[in-house]
């Protein structure tokens, strides 16, 4: 077999990450930093830079493509998930079909995508999802003015358009459908709240939910977590079971390069997502030391940002918000 020849650079795949809903998963975001239909109070990655409802391609897909290849093909192997993430809407790139179509020609691996859901009431993003093994789109509110509050949508955006998309979503979607569920203790938890999630969840009709909170720094640093106990007696009211969660394979390290991959990958998770020691260490198939000593050099030479939650310590790298994908 012939050899993947290394992209020049590697800007839209990041990790493997140590995730709690996919295992292990290897990211691709095709997104500049914080472009996003939405700007969530909660959102780990900070406050939305670019608020945007507007379809277009970020990059060369060339490169994108290239990128896919090199990785895909390299690390297969060794993870669970391929996943469209990042730190900015995935549904607001016209490169998503073509990314997803090569991933299905050179792998067998199962491709998800995570989504604040809001564009998928377009049949355009509808189609250009159509593959795509699991998705997993957002519902954390029950009415418009919540909406507002919380989520802070583009001014374009309609909440009744949002909701009805979603329960549109299950009749033409036609693979697994996840839902995540993200409560903040005392803003979009009390009872009344509940009570019309259910009724909603009865008719979106996904196949499981995920229950979530703020376990990372977000950007509203006043928004309190609930407890894993509170997540799963919610889960059970909501009325689905526990969420599926893979075991992350494990024992089988990650071949790094003499370029020191693990720093360089280190780096990409850093600047999109809040991470432990452990994350990283799980994610990347590297040892704690070897992760510890990248986190060390990086406090040196970089803007390093350790933060305390609830007795974790996450670290963060802020992102290159000027690096925006040139469109083309």
């Amino acid at each position: 077999m012939e050899k993947q020849r290394l992209p020049k650079s590697m800007q839209y795949i990041f990790g493997p990450v140590a995730s709690r809903r996919l295992g292990r998963s290897l990211g691709i975001d095709l997104i500049p930093f914080k472009t996003c239909t939405l700007n969530c109070r909660y959102c780990e990655c900070g406050p939305t830079t670019h608020l945007t409802i507007e379809r277009r391609k970020f990059g060369p897909e060339t490169q994108i493509l290239d990128e896919i290849e090199y990785s895909v093909t390299k690390l297969q192997d060794q993870i669970d998930f391929i996943t469209f993430a990042g730190s900015g809407e995935p549904t607001l790139s016209l490169s998503l079909s073509s990314a997803i179509k090569k991933i299905k020609e050179i792998s067998t691996v199962p491709v998800a995508m995570l989504t604040n859901g809001t564009l998928l009431y377009r049949p355009d993003v509808l189609l250009d999802i159509s593959s795509i093994d699991v998705l997993i789109p957002s519902l954390d509110v029950v009415n418009a003015d919540m909406f507002d509050y919380l989520n802070r949508p583009h001014p374009d955006l309609c909440f009744d358009q949002y909701i009805e998309g979603l329960k549109q979503l299950r009749k033409k979607y036609q693979n697994t459908l996840w839902l995540e569920i993200l409560l903040c203790k005392g803003i979009n938890d009390s009872a009344k709240d509940l009570e019309l999630m259910k009724k909603l969840l009865q008719e979106i009709n996904p196949d499981a939910i995920q229950m979530n909170t703020v376990f990372r720094p977000g950007t509203d640093p006043d928004l309190k977590p609930l407890s894993e106990a509170e997540l799963s007696t919610i889960q059970r009211f909501l009325g689905y079971p526990e969420s599926p969660r893979p075991a992350i394979i494990g024992g089988i390290p990650v071949q790094e390069s003499p370029e020191s991959l693990p720093t360089k990958r280190i780096r990409e998770i850093l600047q999109r997502r809040p991470s432990t020691v452990d994350d990283l260490a799980n994610g990347l198939q590297v040892s704690l030391t070897t992760v510890r000593q990248v986190i060390h050099r990086l406090s040196k030479n970089e803007s390093l940002i350790a933060t305390n939650k609830n007795g974790q310590i996450f670290y963060s790298l802020a992102g290159d918000k000027n690096s925006t994908h040139d469109a083309v």
